[in-house]
């Protein structure tokens, strides 16, 4: 296709030399035709003599000669060049109108960032208000609330994910990608080609979707709704049931119950998982029972502080997809809308994009990895939701093409999470990866 392209441009430039020499040539094979004919006859006519006489006929021959051969040739020639002249003009409004919506499309970006707003509470400082043996001290938390906007609200969104992907550790320990996936999604994972010649970790690629899709939608009960339909044919249900419980308990941090939440997080696993699974139980004996007998203050054995989470409507991820939703639309119409474009080469795209790029913050830039490696951002580079085995090919994963996330300063994100590892291709600024310039040599060859 780059080399169709190639030819479609050298054809246009064939073109339009082959008509202005054809023009010229016209206007040079008139021009002799006018002097030797003219040159012929001049010495059939003096001037300055009485007797001159000017034959009316013979002019008008000589003056159809001129105007049916040499007229008609100068005609020809003033057709090409207009011809020309209005491909050309046609060229440059049809590029002019291309930018000026990619302009319209930077502009609506800009301004989807500015419209941003979310607020959220931090702890702003811990008082003990009871100390009892042999038992954690009572703390009381007391809050602010932090307002960002704009481009600060990336920064959120990302803490919230490390949050959220550390949290999440416990349930994703000494397990196997069978035990996540349905199988059959699994043998589509393994087969799309995009996947395999990474070293893509699918244990952790689902951790790192799920802990997104937290981020994205919220940990209340709408935002599982929503998490558990995306996922439907991709996770097993069971796993990804017990994952969003576990993280709907966290409430909001001026909760009453926040204090518990903390103290579970501080146990081992063995324990913690077993607080869970208790908690868990607890509830569904609850609702069976219809809160006749419902123990909102216990201890479980051995566990002398009361550690049981009630169901809360004030979670503790909120969820980002009123901001993040209508702005990962907008980018990936803005890339696709120059991708598609016929009349441009990949250096002509790439400088397009190039500018939509250095809109983007570095902590912008982290949190599209993240989306990019989640279900509703896959589309980028790696899977379409109806076709999981098929295999991008080179061209069309736009993240790499582009270099959309080079300017991320950091290799490992959430501590572990290795970006060279699901975009080997990409030359980063800040990020030493090894023969990318050759890599991107052959791939170039490919882009079109």
């Amino acid at each position: 296709m780059y080399t169709e392209l190639e030819n479609k441009k050298n054809t246009k430039a064939v073109e339009k030399n082959f008509a202005k020499a054809s023009a010229i040539i016209l206007v040079i094979v008139g021009s002799i035709i006018l002097l030797v004919f003219v040159g012929n006859i001049w010495h059939k006519y003096t001037f300055g003599h009485d007797d001159l006489e000017i034959k009316m006929d013979a002019t008008g021959q000589v003056g159809d000669f001129i105007a049916g051969v040499v007229g008609t040739l100068f005609s020809l020639a003033g057709v090409l060049l207009l011809f020309t002249t209005l491909r050309e003009q046609r060229g440059a409004f049809e590029k002019e109108r291309m930018e000026n919506r990619f302009f319209e499309m930077i502009t609506f970006h800009r301004d989807n960032v500015e419209a941003m707003k979310y607020s959220y509470l931090e702890v702003n400082r811990r008082e003990v208000v009871q100390q009892v043996p042999l038992q954690r001290p009572a703390i009381t938390i007391h809050t602010k609330e932090v307002s960002v906007s704009g481009r600060f609200l990336f920064e959120r969104v990302y803490t919230e994910f490390n949050e959220v992907y550390n949290e999440m550790e416990i349930l994703f320990e000494a397990i196997m990608p069978e035990d996540i996936y349905i199988q059959a999604y699994l043998a589509d994972l393994m087969i799309n080609q995009t996947y395999v010649k990474r070293e893509i970790d699918y244990v952790q690629a689902a951790k790192m979707d799920i802990a997104y899709m937290i981020v994205f939608f919220g940990n209340n009960v709408h935002g599982a709704n929503i998490i558990t339909s995306l996922c439907e044919g991709r996770y097993q249900l069971r796993f990804l049931s017990d994952l969003l419980f576990y993280i709907s308990l966290k409430p909001q941090i001026d909760s009453m119950y926040y204090g518990r939440w903390e103290n579970i997080q501080i146990l081992d696993h063995d324990d913690r998982r077993f607080i869970i699974e208790q908690i868990k139980q607890d509830r569904r004996r609850i609702n069976e029972e219809f809160f006749e007998h419902a123990p909102f203050n216990f201890t479980f054995s051995n566990y002398p502080e009361d550690l049981y989470i009630p169901p809360v409507d004030n979670n503790y991820y909120k969820g980002h997809q009123q901001n993040l939703g209508h702005y990962y639309r907008n980018l990936f119409q803005a890339v696709k809308y120059i991708d598609e474009q016929k009349d441009l080469d990949y250096q002509e795209k790439y400088s397009y994009i190039k500018l939509l790029r250095a809109q983007f913050s570095t902590t912008e830039q982290a949190v599209f990895f993240l989306n990019s490696i989640s279900i509703i951002g896959r589309i980028w580079e790696f899977e379409k939701r109806s076709k999981p085995s098929k295999t991008f090919k080179s061209n069309k994963q736009i993240i790499t093409k582009y270099n959309l996330i080079k300017n991320i300063p950091f290799s490992l994100i959430a501590g572990d999470i290795n970006v060279l590892h699901y975009y080997p291709d990409i030359a980063y600024e800040a990020i030493t990866n090894n023969n990318v310039k050759e890599r991107r040599d052959e791939l170039k060859q490919q882009y079109y």
